[in-house]
């Protein structure tokens, strides 16, 4: 546990120097297409770290490291996307109806997502029973826990690294979304302060 605390706190700290020395600039589409590329990459290195029904994955699962890196590189995306004019300028009509586009990608992500679950247990299912050994149903290769390498194939997909990319911009969204309400809040606020003193 100790060791993930650490890397979160390198990685954290990485990310602020990198921040820092970018300034303004962090938020320059190309910074953010750059941003949207490492964690790109780092959903292929999970994938890569896939081990395939039938073959021991030894213990643990240090895949689940790059989970760290991956929650910087959001928080990092989550700045970018609420710092950028375009977005700043844009009606809420059209953040909400970005934000339900989102939602209703996100619905079908994750049941793109439970398919794919299931026929990983159907394609384990007919492994063993290809090598004639459907009596030793490797129960882990069927049903793994996120502590397994046999779910990494599972967990670093494009298509999560699209859901992943999908909750940022959401954050980012209700995060303008909130901004906008307390301005008004704060606008109407002031006017009827003024309508008290005349």
């Amino acid at each position: 546990m100790l060791i993930i605390i650490l890397a979160a706190a390198a990685a954290l700290w990485i990310f602020g120097i990198a921040a820092a020395a970018l300034g303004s600039r962090i938020q320059h589409p190309a910074a953010i297409a750059a941003n949207l590329l490492l964690m790109g990459i780092v959903f292929g290195l999970g994938r890569a770290m896939n081990v395939e029904p039938g073959r021991s994955s030894g213990n643990g699962n240090p895949a689940m490291l790059l989970l760290v890196p991956l929650v910087g590189l959001g928080v990092v995306l989550v700045g970018q996307l609420y710092g950028q004019p375009l977005l700043r300028r844009a009606r809420p009509l059209l953040l909400l109806t970005l934000l339900l586009g989102l939602f209703a990608h996100q619905a079908a992500g994750f049941e793109l997502q439970k398919l794919r679950y299931e026929a990983r247990g159907m394609q384990v299912a007919a492994f063993f029973a290809a090598r004639r050994e459907p009596g030793r149903m490797d129960q882990d290769a069927v049903t793994p826990t996120l502590d397994s390498m046999k779910i990494n194939g599972h967990l670093f997909h494009p298509n999560t690294y699209l859901l992943f990319v999908g909750w940022v911009w959401i954050t980012a969204i209700a995060l303008l979304l909130l901004r906008w309400t307390v301005q008004r809040r704060r606008l109407r606020q002031e006017g009827d302060d003024e309508g008290v003193d005349r």
